[in-house]
């Protein structure tokens, strides 16, 4: 309806300024309402639209120097140029305001059929000669009876011409016409006597209203008042299908306007025939380097018209070595259209190529053939996708011969080439080597380098082998009739489904008796491209071709990326996944996504029989919002009782563990329970595939915290459970941080967590625990990439405890400038799993560790290790530090009773039965040869750290007391088992004695 609106606005300004007094309203298929304002009677004629054909030369473009169309017969005139197709010309050039006629100029109208009504037409145009030359006139010659009339003067002029026919246009050429004595012609016009024509008597009155029924429907009047055309407007189509919408595989949404108090009835036709994805490259020419003969012609098989303001055609103009040497663009203007089962001809000065009646022809300008000479290769793209290639993009190529590329029968230079007709399609990747596609898909037509009139004989047209024309698609008897129902009034909307992928259906409208067709629509159903390979979006490893977006793209299981300054459009997008594989796609370029997104996530299910336990943290993998709340939840199934989710709560003031999970079943009330960048555990009891739609998550970056509350209800750092929010992998190191630790992941069989390194990678979609250990804090995960870090993995000393249920790891490094104490860009806290794997972390002042870096030590440390040990097992203690410089002694001993356990450096494996409690160990790291059948005498490990006047006391034994001395050994402080702390008084030199059960220790500072 938008264009009805503007099509009256339109005309009510045209009225306004010819006859204030008028307007029309309430228009419908069969009747108008006019209200008027006059204070003396006037007649008012109502008649059908007298317009047949008018060009007033505004589109022609403005050529300096040369012709328009510089050719020796008529041909057919670009829709860009005119008003109403199949305008030919020759020889035409276009000045300021009209087109100049010389001797060798002419102008073709359309056909006419001007004979329906019976009654005479008219011909009117404006012409201005320059000359006094009295033999100087223009032709008007009537094309079917030979009529002809001569325009000898200037200024406006009307020809009545009786007796028309139903094949009528007019040829209009110059008689001994030159430069001194030219015509200039402009606002040509064919019109008719009023058809069916009616009178009006309007009575004086202000506002007065009368409305005209019984009018034909679709169809333009005009309203004449005194006899001046004032106003014109269109009645209504009886029933149209205003829109085909909501194209799916195998459904589609039609919407339906019935302007008419009656029913219709919708009939839905399964079309037979080919299609073409897209246009291609159909017909070329290369005769002469830079000459007239040249011309690449573009063919539409697609079923439909195609306008080609978005289309561009390419030349890259090649060395005979190869090398390229510039690059030529031909775009085209909105108001070019090639139609269904038609051509589109681009050449050189649009020269005399075409001898058949069938294409549009458009003069190439800047230049544009210059040098083309065979060895060149031409290039379609639609919206910046390449849809063919004739010829092999190359920057360095192969040295060409003479006869540009060639086989034995056939050679690009010098000839034409037309693609053969079982071709459907171009060629959308460039080939990687040579012109392969040259004798397979292209016929050599006529002999190298002849101008035969012959050689042209069919551009303009072309054949597909069982193409789809128009006629097939108007034939409601040809294809197979898929529905027929009735509507009536009130059925605005209908919704088809069970539709075939990737086929042509036709939407009849017609009269309830089924005798008159109101209206037709033609769509294809939505075509599936998958994909098995990983690679980039543009590449070639579609099953089929680079999806459109008309398309459903399908991602099995693969990694894919769209590159940056890449547009990767599609109709639906499926990211498939199975048991083992979840694809990925990183868009660095633009990704449009019409209507959904369907991304599916495997679970493994647990099963009590083989002691899976199968816990996940994972995020939605689509964005979410208040609105899909609900929708989130169907997808992962919940209320059923195969799941179990949880959200981590950082807050919970009544938990004794730091861990904290809540069910989503206490949740049910928040309605903002999914969001984005966080995670959820999620555990099945059977395997399941979860299919979630929507949008993918595909912001810049995504910050996941910021300043957030660092300490729980025991005063002990906080730990938050994130996700990365992408359906792309992500490197740690990537990961922007402050004050937060490294990831921790759950391992899924096991359902321990680990720490993830700098050098590792977060999956797609992948939940972690982070702990923040200070109140400024932020952590962010975005799309760049964060080249300047250096990635440096430290080598760690490392024991890994393993059973039949899985295996934890504890990481030890050490380093002249670490201490005791916590660092959180190190070292990581031990979070303590899930499942019912043994578990294995070291214990130094009160705090768990999975990896810590201690300082290193003078002679001997002992260090307390723990097990967590969840069933009886047998269970694997490993040593897999291969670098075992600087060790002397590497032994565990039992804690309770210091007895000697095992010597890593004499063996690696320590093999024990574990229970179920929690097992303690010493872990003795020995510089020097000491015995090691015992730990009694060895001293414990006692470090101290300084910032200024701050000195803090580390031990792995409990501290007795703490004495502060000067230099002159007098004492200044002491601590009694109060607190590891001491501040200097002054600057100056002090020592430290550290007392422990076991040993006395002094520490020189300087401050």
């Amino acid at each position: 309806m938008r264009r009805l609106y503007v099509f009256i606005l339109c005309q009510f300004c045209v009225f306004t300024l010819l006859a204030q007094n008028f307007f029309i309203s309430n228009i419908t298929n069969n009747s108008v309402t006019i209200t008027y304002s006059i204070n003396d009677q006037e007649h008012v004629y109502l008649f059908e639209d007298t317009l047949l054909y008018q060009e007033d030369f505004s589109n022609f473009p403005i050529v300096s120097g040369y012709d328009i169309a510089k050719t020796s017969t008529s041909v057919y005139l670009p829709l860009s140029y005119t008003n109403f197709p199949k305008t030919k010309g020759k020889n035409i050039k276009h000045t300021s305001d009209g087109i100049e006629f010389y001797t060798t100029t002419e102008f073709v109208t359309p056909i006419q059929n001007l004979s329906q009504n019976g009654v005479e037409y008219k011909l009117s145009c404006s012409a201005t000669r320059t000359g006094t030359s009295s033999s100087s006139f223009l032709i008007v010659e009537n094309t079917e009876t030979l009529d002809t009339i001569h325009i000898n003067t200037s200024g406006l002029t009307e020809l009545v011409i009786p007796n028309p026919t139903n094949t009528t246009s007019f040829r209009i050429y110059a008689n001994n016409v030159n430069s001194n004595n030219k015509y200039v012609l402009n606002n040509i016009k064919i019109t008719q006597t009023p058809v069916n024509l009616r009178n009006y008597l309007l009575s004086n009155g202000i506002n007065q209203t009368f409305t005209i029924n019984n009018l034909q429907p679709n169809t333009k009047y005009c309203i004449g008042i005194n006899g001046l055309d004032t106003l014109s407007f269109t009645t209504l189509a009886d029933a149209i299908v205003s829109n085909v919408s909501n194209i799916g595989m195998n459904q589609a949404e039609l919407s339906i306007e019935n302007n008419t108090s009656n029913s219709t009835k919708l009939l839905l036709v399964k079309k037979p025939g080919a299609l073409a994805k897209d246009l291609f490259i159909s017909q070329v020419a290369q005769i002469t380097s830079g000459g007239a003969s040249q011309a690449i012609e573009i063919y539409n098989g697609t079923g439909t018209n195609i306008a080609l303001a978005d289309y561009v055609l390419t030349l890259q103009m090649y060395s005979n070595a190869g090398v390229m040497q510039s690059e030529r663009t031909h775009t085209f203007n909105e108001k070019d259209t090639i139609y269904n089962n038609s051509t589109f001809v681009v050449m050189n000065e649009l020269s005399s190529l075409n001898v058949c009646n069938d294409g549009m022809f458009e003069y190439a300008e800047n230049n544009f053939f210059n040098t083309f000479n065979g060895n060149d290769v031409i290039v379609l793209k639609h919206n910046n996708d390449t849809i063919d290639i004739y010829g092999q993009i190359s920057e360095q190529g192969v040295s060409i011969s003479s006869n540009a590329w060639h086989t034995q029968n056939i050679q690009t230079s010098g000839t034409i080439l037309k693609r053969s007709p079982y071709v459907t399609k171009g060629i959308r990747f460039n080939p990687e080597n040579d012109f392969i596609t040259l004798e397979e898909q292209w016929i050599q037509v006529g002999e190298v380098n002849t101008t035969n009139a012959e050689d042209f004989a069919d551009f303009g047209t072309h054949t597909m082998l069982g193409v789809l024309t128009n006629d097939i698609i108007k034939d409601k008897n040809i294809g197979e009739i898929i529905l027929e129902t009735n509507l009536t009034i009130n059925d605005t909307v209908y919704e088809l489904s069970n539709l075939e992928e990737n086929k042509v259906y036709v939407a009849y409208l017609f009269s309830e008796e089924g005798n008159i067709m109101y209206d037709y629509k033609t769509f294809r159903t939505k075509h599936r491209i998958s994909r098995n390979v990983a690679g980039l979006w543009n590449d070639s490893n579609w099953d089929d071709e680079i999806p459109s977006a008309q398309d459903v793209a399908v991602l099995n299981c693969c990694d894919v990326e769209v590159p940056e300054g890449v547009e990767a459009n599609c109709f639906n997008l499926v990211l498939k996944a199975d048991s083992l594989t979840q694809p990925t796609l990183k868009n660095n370029g633009i990704l449009n996504t019409g209507n959904k997104t369907y991304v599916e996530m495997y679970y493994k299910g647990y099963e009590n029989t083989d002691n899976v336990f199968a816990h996940y943290l994972s995020s939605v993998p689509v964005k979410t919002s208040l609105e899909n709340q609900s929708q989130i939840a169907q997808s992962f199934d919940l209320g059923s009782e195969n799941i179990d989710l949880f959200a981590w709560d950082s807050y919970n003031s009544e938990s004794n563990d730091i861990s904290s999970w809540l069910n989503w079943n206490s949740n049910l009330s928040n309605q903002d329970f999914f969001q984005t960048g966080m995670s959820y555990l999620v555990r099945y009891k059977e395997n399941r595939l979860n299919t979630f739609c929507g949008e993918i998550n595909d912001e810049t970056s995504y910050t996941l915290l910021s300043n957030v509350d660092h300490l729980n209800s025991k005063n002990e750092n906080s730990f938050y459970l994130l996700a990365n929010p992408y359906p792309f992998k992500v490197k740690v190191a990537d990961i922007h941080r402050e004050n937060c630790s490294l990831p921790y992941v759950l391992n899924e069989r096991t359902g321990n967590y680990e720490i993830l390194s700098m050098s590792d990678t977060l999956n797609q979609y992948q939940g972690f625990m982070t702990q923040v250990f200070d109140a400024n804090n932020f952590l962010s995960i975005g799309k760049e990439t964060m080249d300047s870090i250096q990635i440096e993995t430290p080598y760690y000393t490392m024991f890994s405890i393993s059973s039949a249920l899985g295996e934890d790891n504890l990481k030890l490094l050490f380093d002249t400038l670490s201490t005791l104490e916590f660092n959180g860009e190190t070292d990581a806290h031990k979070l303590l799993g899930l499942g019912n794997a043994p578990e294995i972390y070291l214990t130094l002042n009160n705090e768990n560790y999975s990896i810590k870096t201690l300082p290193n030590y003078l002679d001997t440390i002992l260090l307390d290790v723990h097990f967590k040990i969840k069933q009886n097992n047998s269970l694997c203690l490993k040593y897999s530090g291969e670098n075992r410089e600087g060790f002397d002694k590497i032994a565990l001993f039992n804690r309770s009773n210091n007895e000697l356990l095992c010597d890593f450096l004499q063996d690696s494996v320590y093999y024990f039965e574990g229970n179920e409690q929690e097992d303690d160990f010493y872990l003795m790291f020995a510089k020097h040869g000491v015995s090691i059948s015992s730990v009694d005498n060895i001293k414990p490990y006692i470090n101290i750290s300084q910032k200024e006047k701050d000195v803090e006391i580390f031990s792995n034994e409990e501290i007795e007391r703490i004495l502060l001395y000067n230099i002159q050994g007098q004492i200044l402080s002491q601590n009694n088992n109060i607190t590891n702390k001491i501040t200097l008084p002054s600057k100056g030199i002090f020592f430290i004695k550290v007392r422990t059960s076991k040993t006395d220790e002094v520490f020189k500072v300087i401050y």
